[in-house]
């Protein structure tokens, strides 16, 4: 039996800020979709409860060409118009705080299958 195929993923670090910072898995469920798993922070950055959760967004776009992660240094308002310039696509859903903690779900397009995608996600309060 031989192996399918890999997956990968990258994980960003930051020096983070409130509302602090989601977690994210993902995986591809099809030639059309990947499948991402946002987990919604519970701390902020200073580990006090989260607070004033007022909406998130994930994003995904192509690897650029050379290797690059279109999403580098990009801030979490930001997001969305990179995904979209960059040939990818993005979601947004409104939040309040009793989401803290939960999972989200969201079906992410691919555009060619058989290239790396990169997927940021945030989270904004109302602070």
């Amino acid at each position: 039996m031989s192996y399918g195929p890999v997956s990968v993923i990258s994980v960003g670090t930051a020096d983070m800020s409130p509302p602090g910072s989601p977690s994210i898995s993902a995986m591809q469920i099809s030639n059309k979709e990947i499948e991402a798993k946002i987990v919604i922070p519970t701390l902020d950055a200073d580990g006090s409860p989260v607070s004033g959760l007022s909406g998130l967004v994930v994003g995904i776009a192509p690897e650029l060409d050379g290797g690059g992660n279109p999403f580098e240094n990009v801030a979490g308002a930001d997001i969305k118009s990179v995904a979209e310039a960059s040939n990818g696509a993005a979601q947004e859903k409104e939040l309040v705080d009793a989401d803290a903690g939960t999972e989200l779900v969201a079906l992410l397009p691919i555009a060619v299958a058989g290239k790396t995608y990169w997927i940021a996600a945030a989270v904004k309060d109302n602070s």
